[in-house]
């Protein structure tokens, strides 16, 4: 075999590779002589940063909310950010499930069996028949049945969901409204004219009294798989067991003595203040100084964000 200058360095996440991250983090360095602590940090707030962005880009510029919701972090890097995005976001609680990096291959095996049917139904409102509307609603939902029976989900785990796509008359997007599950009429009408109006005023700032037109009608049919023995509840101890070792951590400029978990060795009702880090395989979870995270009765690791306010949004998003 031929010489070369290659060579493979393989190595874990754990404190014994500090050397390794200086090495990594050396380039970086200016003329500024920041410290490798510095310019580590600052790569963390880019990378925070974009990501939330990301998520500002699918709730604040959609009209909602993201201090009103509870964030869930997966994937292997998901928890080692995810306290830090809901800081920033004033989201105050953070839900870390079990097996973080293998939540999606986990939810691919366990999540319900869905079918999405959809007809065109384009018509100006004063052309609507409630008749022909309801006709072509259980034509979608024969189809739907007929999938789900061939996957061999039973008629009791079945539910649907009807949604209409409309818009104002002449305009070149429409908004999907869910309508209740039962015969069309004109209740069904009325409150799905009340919806998009709502709606639209969430989504641009501003409804009318335009003439409306229905462009589609859709059907989400959902069958429910038997989860019965998926989600045992774990052994409930108020016991928290010994960190695995005491570490010094970096947060916010200076360097803490941080409580190391196994998560398995975590136990539902246990609770602890951080700094903390908790590892697994996986996933590694990061939780900054006077966070509190509890272990509830699934596993699942609550962070609670300390000082958590409401109103920091309004100057997120001036910046």
């Amino acid at each position: 075999m031929e010489n070369t200058n290659e060579m493979t360095i393989i190595f874990d996440s754990y404190s014994s590779n500090e050397a390794f991250a200086r090495v990594a983090v050396a380039p970086f360095m200016t003329s500024l002589n920041p410290t490798v602590e510095e310019v580590a940090e600052g790569i963390l707030r880019v990378a925070n940063s974009n990501m939330v962005r990301a998520i500002r880009v699918m709730t604040v510029e959609r009209g909602i909310d993201p201090r009103k919701f509870v964030l869930l972090p997966y994937g292997g890097a998901g928890a080692l950010h995810a306290v830090e995005l809901a800081r920033t976001l004033d989201i105050g609680t953070v839900v870390i499930p079990i097996a973080p990096g293998n939540f999606s291959a986990f939810g691919l095996l366990v999540a319900p069996i869905r079918y999405d049917e959809v007809c065109t139904y384009h018509k100006h409102e004063k052309d609507v028949s409630f008749d022909h509307m309801e006709e072509k609603f259980e034509k979608l939902e024969a189809e739907a049945r007929k999938e789900m029976a061939r996957d061999g989900v039973s008629e009791s785990s079945v539910s649907f969901e009807r949604k209409i796509d409309i818009r104002y008359f002449g305009q070149a997007y429409e908004l999907t409204i869910s309508v209740p599950n039962s015969p069309v009429n004109q209740l069904v009408w009325d409150k799905l004219v009340n919806d998009f109006s709502d709606a639209h005023e969430r989504s641009y700032g501003f409804k009318k009294n335009d003439p409306m037109e229905l462009v589609s009608l859709r059907l989400s049919v959902v069958g429910e798989m038997d989860k019965s023995n998926l989600y045992s509840k774990g052994e409930i101890s108020k016991e928290l067991p010994k960190p695995e070792e005491i570490r010094k951590a970096y947060f916010m400029g200076e360097w803490l003595d941080t409580a190391v978990y196994k998560r398995d060795a975590l136990k539902a009702g246990n609770s602890f203040i951080g700094p903390a880090i908790i590892e697994e395989t996986g996933a590694t979870s990061v939780v900054g100084p006077g966070d509190k995270v509890t272990v509830d009765e699934r596993m699942n690791l609550v962070v609670k964000i300390a000082n958590h306010e409401t109103g920091k949004m309004e100057a997120l998003e001036e910046n």
